[in-house]
């Protein structure tokens, strides 16, 4: 029986993947108590770093528990309460991707702290970052280093966690990328930009006794043989060993596949755990991509249902009403969704599934519980003409929504 509040005992390796649609964050147990926190995420109802909020809630203390806190890179949704956790985990070593400790990156956060319309952008966030970063003396993670490593007296084993990236060469891509952000006189910024292609994204390699995991972050690929995880995979200087669990990279996006990640560096069918991403225009994984990773392994997970639902578009008529009455209708808040693994041994290996996780493998589930979904939202929103689209039909939208997904959620877990 699943109990979400429950520690891992002594012993017993863990990883948590965490992602509530925007956002994600991984919490890794190594045993006797040791932990690890791989980025950070808000969770949508409490406001809380969700890492600190699951520690606290299975009786763990950060301050004293949490041995490392790894930064893979600086987008708004990984770094989302991240100052908070380096606050809480006073004994932890920190690290980051070498390609923030640079002047221009940090004339950057400079420029744009001077700017008024930065609000409520995450720019106080990385300054809180950059101020900790700047006491605790951090670890800068660059490609095939070792960043930290525990030995683990009772079961005299070791745990080593190393950078595979980022390399030379998109390293020196992300200075330039860093120098064109900076804002030009008179020139306002309303927000952090994302740089795209993800180069300067830390991929962890972590080894617990025999037991090997991969952490994609979210490097991507670019064809070329000396940046992304072409680099990676061609390496000489990177373990030859194959991870049992991987967290596949950038929210399973074509952009981010290299098919030799999986013959090289994995076992077979390796569990394999994405966080979907849905803001604005951009959703991920597509259909697609959950197909090609379908055909990649039979141990898929989510940590939520990939969503393909667009924002509703309506009428001047139907938005007027809106405004009269109810003013908006607020997104219904997701819960946090949370893939779990927990290891005893090479035979005693389980993934549990809390909230909106799903078994990402049973597509068929998937694809008709978003195609009937689509229908639904579209069908009581008022997206098709003839219907009204009053607010109340969007209650009726959410509330069938609600219990199609608990309808498919329970036929997914239980393939």
């Amino acid at each position: 029986m699943k109990n979400l509040n429950s520690p891992p005992d002594e012993d017993e390796i863990e990883i948590s993947i965490f992602g509530p649609g925007y956002g994600e964050s991984i919490v890794i147990h190594i045993g006797e108590n040791n932990w690890i926190i791989v980025d950070s995420c808000i969770d949508a109802k409490t406001k809380r770093p969700v890492p600190l909020q699951y520690l606290e809630q299975i009786g763990v203390d950060p301050k004293t528990s949490v041995k490392l806190v790894v930064a893979t890179h600086w987008h708004d949704d990984h770094i989302r309460g991240l100052s908070e956790i380096m606050n809480n985990c006073g004994s932890a070593v920190l690290s980051c991707s070498i390609a923030i400790n640079t002047v221009d990156f940090y004339k950057l956060l400079f420029l744009l702290s001077n700017n008024s319309m930065m609000k409520n952008t995450g720019l106080d966030e990385f300054i809180n970052i950059k101020e900790i970063l700047q006491k605790r003396n951090p670890i800068w993670a660059i490609e095939n280093k070792l960043l930290w490593k525990m030995d683990l007296r009772k079961s005299d084993q070791q745990c080593e966690v190393s950078s595979l990236s980022p390399s030379d060469l998109p390293f020196t891509y992300a200075l330039t990328d860093f120098s064109k952000l900076i804002p030009k006189d008179k020139e306002n910024k309303r927000y952090i930009p994302a740089i795209t292609p993800n180069r300067a994204s830390v991929v962890l390699w972590i080894k617990i006794g025999d037991f090997y995991v991969l952490l994609g972050a979210d490097l991507q690929e670019e064809g070329n043989a000396k940046t992304g995880w072409s680099a990676i995979v061609t390496s000489t200087l990177r373990p030859t060993c194959k991870a049992t669990f991987y967290k596949i990279p950038y929210h399973g996006s074509k952009n981010a596949h290299h098919i030799g990640v999986w013959t090289e560096m994995l076992d077979k069918n390796p569990i394999s755990v994405l966080t979907p991403f849905s803001r604005g225009d951009t959703k991920l994984p597509t259909g697609t991509d959950i197909q090609r990773i379908r055909n990649l392994t039979e141990n898929a997970y989510s940590t939520a249902l990939p969503m393909q639902i667009k924002k509703t578009k309506r009428s001047h008529a139907v938005e007027k009403t809106i405004n009269e009455t109810v003013k908006k209708i607020e997104q219904n808040i997701i819960s946090t969704g949370h893939v779990r693994l927990r290891k005893k041994s090479a035979m005693d290996i389980k993934v549990e599934l809390f909230n909106d996780a799903v078994f990402l493998t049973n597509l068929v589930a998937i694809v008709l519980f978003m195609l009937v979904a689509t229908f639904v939202v579209t069908t009581f929103t008022g997206d098709n003409q003839g219907l009204s689209g009053q607010p109340k039909h969007h209650a009726a939208a959410t509330a069938a929504e609600k219990a199609l997904a608990s309808i498919f959620k329970r036929q997914i877990d239980s393939a």
